[in-house]
């Protein structure tokens, strides 16, 4: 019985060790000069008011965790 319990134990610690994954922030693909321009032609100002089909939406901010009821 003691065996089991320390078999259990065992177990339960191994199946919660972690191993950190860390992103791979290095493309395989080469971005061109006119693709660059082009995603920087397509980003989006956040001054600017928001273009929804749709009367009322709450815009959440992620960088700031804040929140807008927006009414049209």
């Amino acid at each position: 019985m003691h065996k089991l319990k320390i078999l259990i134990v065992i177990i339960i610690i191994l199946l919660n060790i972690t191993i950190p994954i860390y992103a791979d922030d290095k493309l395989e693909e080469e971005i061109t000069e006119k693709e660059m321009q082009e995603i920087l032609e397509t980003a989006v100002d956040i001054m600017c008011i928001p273009n929804i089909n749709s009367r009322y939406a709450v815009i959440y901010d992620r960088s700031s965790r804040k929140y807008l009821i927006w009414k049209e």
